[in-house]
């Protein structure tokens, strides 16, 4: 398999826009500059960062006296950033954009579970090819296949997708998660990402997608294998899709900071850039809330990690991301800074890793 190692990014202008947009929104003036509108530039310990390790079924793990977690050699669980808006409670609009860096004190043992992600595209020339040509879909080992044709791709892409995967025995939610993916044209685009939980670190069986039309209609998979061509190597290409931004606080566990997501992985010292982008609402989190309430602490995303050694004492510690503007706050036109960032032990976990 040929993991993909870089994809075009998003420009920077992109986030600064989205938030002089907010700024500009709230109704701030020249002439009432203290108004319930105003920006505020800096308030002491703007924002606090905490740091949970969670097990199965969402549940956080517990520590020792002396604030340890044990986990066994192996075993996987998540690690989640969560953080506290403390400004006052009208100016309480949470974060539009959260990164961070996820260090370890010890080197590789310490490493990511990553579900395989695949990109389908249909070129466009598909909307006026032969409406009764087709698609047919296999996969690597198996003797089944699934077959549609161009009308009914057109008509649902994503529910042929999911026929197909179900004949080869995977069920959405369970194994994968599917989503539409916007290359930027007409084409029709579908990204698979493979459920870590169940597939992490597997080199998933190729799919295959074949057109049968009169007239070309260009297709392609591209695959973000969990690791190099090694088979060792993480490629961080493949990690940011595996970066969970539901929150179970925020409209019953939807997604929040799911734009621009990012996340790179080194064995010395762990996760950098880990995090994402809010939607462009003037109100932040209360406006886009269903109840219009902010919940406190507000998880913001969490990533699936194994220790694979034994180790004792490892310190993990969540940091404001040393590439660029960390943490951007709806409301306020400048990123936090460093020093307005509370981070007073509960943005660190110790571990310890016994053999099962």
């Amino acid at each position: 398999m040929n993991p993909i190692r870089s994809l075009p990014g998003h420009p920077l202008a992109i986030i600064l826009l989205l938030t002089s947009l907010a700024v500009l929104a709230s109704g701030c003036s020249d002439d009432d500059p203290a108004g319930p509108g105003a920006v505020i530039e800096t308030v002491e310990e703007t924002v606090e960062l905490l740091l949970t390790a969670r097990g199965s079924e969402d549940v956080p793990l517990g520590s020792d006296a002396d604030g340890v977690t044990t986990v066994e050699v192996g075993e996987e669980f998540t690690l989640e950033l969560s953080y506290i808006d403390h400004r006052e409670e009208t100016e309480r609009l949470g974060a539009f954009q959260v990164y961070i860096d996820l260090l370890a004190d010890q080197a590789d043992v310490l490493r990511p579970v990553v579900g395989e992600t695949l990109r389908l595209v249909v070129g466009e020339e598909i909307l006026a090819a032969d409406p009764s040509g087709s698609i047919s879909f296999g996969l690597e080992g198996s003797l089944d296949s699934y077959s549609t044709t161009g009308a009914a791709f057109i008509a649902d892409p994503e529910g042929e997708l999911i026929a197909a995967l179900s004949q080869f025995g995977y069920v959405l939610a369970e194994d994968y998660t599917l989503k539409r993916w916007d290359n930027g044209g007409a084409d029709i685009g579908l990204q698979i990402t493979w459920n870590n939980a169940r597939h992490g670190n597997e080199d998933m069986p190729d799919l295959s997608m074949v057109p049968d039309f009169p007239e070309s209609v260009p297709t392609q998979i591209v695959e973000f294998s969990p690791f190099g061509p090694d088979g060792v190597t993480v490629n961080s290409a493949a990690l940011r899709f595996n970066v969970d931004t539901r929150s179970r606080g925020f409209n019953g566990n939807q997604e929040f900071y799911a734009n621009l997501v990012d996340a790179e992985y080194a064995p010395a010292t762990g996760f950098t850039r880990v995090g994402g982008v809010g939607p462009a609402v003037v109100g932040g989190i209360p406006e886009a809330s269903d109840d219009g309430s902010i919940p406190q602490p507000f998880d913001a995303f969490s990533l699936r990690v194994v220790v694979v050694a034994p180790v004792a004492g490892l310190t993990i510690t969540a940091t404001p991301s040393s590439r660029g503007d960390a943490v951007l706050m709806y409301g306020q036109e400048a990123a936090v800074a460093l020093e307005y960032i509370r981070m007073d032990g509960d943005h660190m976990l110790k571990l310890d890793a016994v053999l099962p």
